[in-house]
């Protein structure tokens, strides 16, 4: 689980330092060092489903959004500045990075190890660093899509759930019956019903204990795909809850903050657009 986003350790931002001077100060607008296991999730969460996406950085922090190839669903990432533990952005700076470079990059990285991403003033690449021993440059992609305004939304139901027993019911247990289709219901003020059916028969699972729901004033159930909910519940690993606010005609939306004990560092979430089952 991701905790604080400051570390105490010295050597942590000493060996980032050291990866610094390796370049040239005088030529970079921007250079940031976070902690590997943001980018991590994020990769994880989405690797099947996007391949690119502009990274978006300015004074107040870096965002990322991508859609998937299927236009269903939209990856909104955002890190406010006290979130990194070192920051420097000159200006707005907007670069395209295929998440397979990324990936190359990650593994390399430990659960508390620090990245350090730089781009120099009107280059071609980036470079991504791991310490003061592992320097990876990679080309930038020309990724046409631009940071979206997300309109506000009203939601018939909003939940915050255990986001452990979240990802254990839509990646294990309803994930094998053999359906592509998981059916949320909300008719209770205290528990949300989850059903697959699939080639196997069907499969049930009902969350109860550490639910917390608002709304509810009648029954709510919609219909999503189970492919993309088992990857994008694995931003569990961020938080120990994850809101879920959803509507029988809305797109569900799931928001994993990215540390609980500063939740104005930031957010991982995902916008997932309702099946229509006849």
């Amino acid at each position: 689980m991701y905790g604080n986003a400051l570390p105490s350790g010295h050597s942590l931002v000493q060996g980032a330092s050291i990866a610094r001077e390796n370049l040239s100060v005088a030529k970079i607008k921007m250079e940031c060092i976070l902690r590997a296991s943001i980018f991590k999730t994020l990769v994880e969460c989405t690797k099947d489903l996007v391949t690119s996406a502009n990274f978006i950085f300015d004074e107040n922090g870096m965002r990322v959004q991508a859609m998937d190839t299927a236009h269903v669903s939209l990856i909104s990432l955002e890190l406010r500045r006290p979130a990194f533990i070192s920051f420097h952005c000159a200006a707005r700076t907007t670069l395209g990075v295929h998440f397979d470079a990324l990936s190359v990059v990650l593994k390399t990285c430990g659960a508390d190890d620090a990245i350090t991403l730089a781009w120099e003033n009107g280059g071609d690449r980036v470079t991504i660093s791991r310490g003061a021993d592992r320097h990876f440059e990679f080309k930038l992609l020309d990724v046409e899509d631009d940071i979206m305004s997300i309109p506000e939304q009203s939601y018939e139901v909003s939940a915050t759930v255990p986001s452990s027993e979240f990802q254990k019911i839509c990646s294990r247990d309803l994930k094998d019956i053999g359906g592509d289709t998981i059916s949320i219901c909300v008719d209770h003020p205290d528990r949300i019903t989850f059903n697959v059916e699939g080639d196997l028969g069907r499969g049930t699972a009902v969350m109860k204990e550490g639910v917390s729901i608002e709304g509810a004033n009648e029954t709510v159930t919609s219909s999503y795909s189970l492919r993309y909910l088992a990857a994008y519940v694995k931003g569990a690993s961020l938080c120990p809850s994850v809101q879920v606010r959803m509507g029988k005609e809305t797109p569900l939306r799931l928001t994993f903050v990215i540390d609980v004990a500063s939740p104005g560092h930031g957010y991982l979430e995902f916008f997932l657009a309702p099946r229509i089952c006849d």
